[in-house]
């Protein structure tokens, strides 16, 4: 089944890659993210109004990821960062 980049609208395989182990590998891996996010928000400010429908899902997307990590880290008792807002 193919999924697709709700903003770009590129079609991709829906193949997730494994999720690395090691504190050097989890950091390169969200970097990597991290970059790609950056790199959609760009593409969002070529765009018009699918820009505002876009920036909402992406926004809920990593508010969405951003819960599921601090709920891991809070179970495995470590206390995760502030928000920054």
């Amino acid at each position: 089944m193919d999924g697709g980049y709700y903003i770009t609208g590129l079609k991709t395989a829906w193949n997730p890659e494994a999720v690395p182990s090691g504190k050097a590998k989890i950091i390169e891996y969200l970097e990597k993210m991290y970059t790609e996010l950056k790199n959609t928000i760009n593409h969002l400010q070529k765009l018009e109004e699918e820009s505002v429908n876009g920036s909402y899902a992406t926004l809920e997307h990593v508010a969405h990821h951003r819960g599921q990590a601090t709920t891991y880290l809070r179970s495995k008792g470590i206390t995760p960062p502030e928000y920054p807002f």
